[in-house]
């Protein structure tokens, strides 16, 4: 019985620091915009935002030179397959950007992608050609 409520406590404690760790972590803020240390990317592309019929939105535009790789990931309130969400990269000659991917939110309400980088910089557009208001948010992140 002893060894048995050693154990038990053991598995408390352990549970109350991964708890503690895990709470830490979350309301840690993420780098705010533009900000990136050499090694990692982690940053908003869109806080909570209304995504009206009809409407677009473009996130800012993200250093990403140096990273064989980032992980774009963009939410919406329901799976709509009339959304639309497109990862671009750039610039190239004349400052233009060239689409890389676009995928829709037909059975997922989250797109978690990691991509390749095509580009020194990049921005994810968020198009919405359906008939209902959705809610977007998302960010990336890359390390080398």
């Amino acid at each position: 019985m002893k060894i048995r409520s050693t154990v038990i406590l053991l598995s408390l404690t352990l549970a109350a620091i991964l708890i503690s760790n895990v709470r830490s972590s979350s309301t840690a803020p993420l780098q705010e915009e533009g900000a990136q240390s050499s090694d990692v990317i982690n940053q908003v592309l869109f806080e909570p935002k209304e995504l009206r019929p009809g409407q677009s939105l473009d996130s800012p535009i993200i250093d990403v030179s140096g990273f064989q790789a980032v992980s774009v990931n963009v939410r919406i309130l329901n799976s709509d397959p009339n959304i639309q969400r497109q990862i671009f990269f750039g610039p190239f000659p004349g400052e233009s950007f060239a689409l890389a991917r676009t995928d829709s939110f037909l059975l997922t309400n989250t797109l978690f992608t990691v991509t390749p980088v095509f580009g020194p910089r990049m921005f994810v557009r968020v198009l919405n050609r359906g008939n209902s208001t959705t809610t977007v948010q998302g960010f990336v992140y890359g390390a080398k």
